[in-house]
């Protein structure tokens, strides 16, 4: 990883939440940011991109997240995944809470606390 610029991926299908979220990694300082919308567009950029960290949305319109973060993880196990969903308690949530994340983050979510999460989550993969 780059220590200094960490490539993030955020995949998102809504493009309000997905502009918030880029903004507030940009004032972080984070500026090697991407954007997908689908399942299927985040396995072809973390294949092609290799992110340090990205940032998995629940109820992708095309693929099941827990299926896109088998996917992510099959290119790099080592490739942190933290879940941002407004559904913490859908079957959805509670079957990829089984598998290999970061962290879980419930939306609406507080700017600060998220802030926090990510910064935790990227050192604790720079260290690795």
């Amino acid at each position: 990883m780059a220590e200094n610029n960490p490539r993030i991926l955020i995949v998102e299908d809504s493009v309000r939440v997905s502009d918030l979220i880029s903004r507030i990694l940009e004032d972080m300082g984070y500026k090697n940011i991407r954007i997908a919308t689908t399942g299927k567009d985040a396995v072809i950029e973390a294949k092609a991109k290799k992110p340090d960290l990205v940032l998995l949305d629940l109820g992708l319109p095309d693929i099941h997240s827990g299926e896109v973060l088998r996917r992510i993880k099959s290119i790099d196990k080592n490739i942190p995944v933290i879940i941002v969903t407004a559904y913490p308690y859908s079957m959805e949530a509670k079957e990829i809470q089984g598998q290999e994340i970061a962290d879980f983050i419930t939306k609406p979510f507080d700017i600060n606390d998220f802030k926090k999460r990510i910064t935790k989550v990227l050192a604790r993969n720079l260290k690795d």
